[in-house]
């Protein structure tokens, strides 16, 4: 407004006598502002007012705001200070934990074997498996794999060999090769397993899973190739 014109007008009709700025002297005619500038006063009052609105409006949703959150945290108190309301709700999710708790497995594909076993642990896991148990003795080891699906499997290497035992009854058995290597197939029909000999240590992958994924299995053990 500094650089309205009509306000430079108004202040330069000034009385002559007391030389005072905005006011009109003895037969002085007075100011008569543009409708423009009018105009604009009335722009800057109306934002002035929705300005004032707003203050106002957050302030009431402030207080109203730290009232509900006052009013919260006393009912809270008030209602578990009662041990009527406290002791079911507390019971309630005991209950919920007790009945619906399970036994989560650690899922992954890492087995923590050490090092004495590392080169003979296989690099390849079917997908969906997680390893579920491993058990490390002197001169062999065995990791447990299951899947969300029911799916499970065995893989187990041993420094000398182990002679493992399997039901006989409606056994389907038959000589398989992999990379050369020849070894066993045992079909049992709800599972099968895989013996195997290569350098000097014998490996038995068991489980319910496909053939094709018992081959994979063995031919990813580290030393393999060796």
């Amino acid at each position: 407004m500094e650089n309205d014109e009509d306000l430079k007008a108004f202040d330069a009709c000034a009385d002559e006598t007391t030389g005072q700025s905005g006011t009109a002297g003895q037969g002085a005619k007075p100011h008569v502002f543009s409708e423009r500038h009018n105009q604009r006063m009335k722009e800057i009052f109306k934002i002035a007012a929705r300005a004032e609105k707003r203050r106002k409006r957050r302030r009431i949703v402030k207080r109203a705001v730290a009232g509900l959150a006052a009013c919260i945290c006393v009912s809270t108190c008030m209602v578990f200070s009662s041990s009527a309301f406290r002791i079911p709700v507390m019971n309630f999710f005991t209950d919920v934990k007790e009945k619906y708790s399970e036994l989560v497995v650690d899922k992954g594909t890492k087995t923590y074997v050490t090092k004495n076993f590392q080169e003979y642990e296989p690099r390849y896991v079917p997908k969906g498996f997680n390893v579920a148990e491993v058990v490390e003795n002197k001169s062999d080891f065995r990791i447990s794999y299951i899947a969300d699906n029911g799916q499970w499997y065995d893989f187990c290497c041993y420094e000398e060999p182990y002679n493992t035992q399997i039901d006989t009854e409606d056994l389907r058995k038959k000589d398989i090769e992999i990379d050369g290597v020849k070894g066993t197939f045992c079909d049992k029909g709800v599972y099968s397993q895989v013996v195997i000999y290569h350098n000097s240590h014998q490996f038995i992958v068991l489980g319910n899973i496909p053939v094709n994924e018992y081959r994979e299995i063995i031919k990813s053990i580290k030393n393999w190739e060796s």
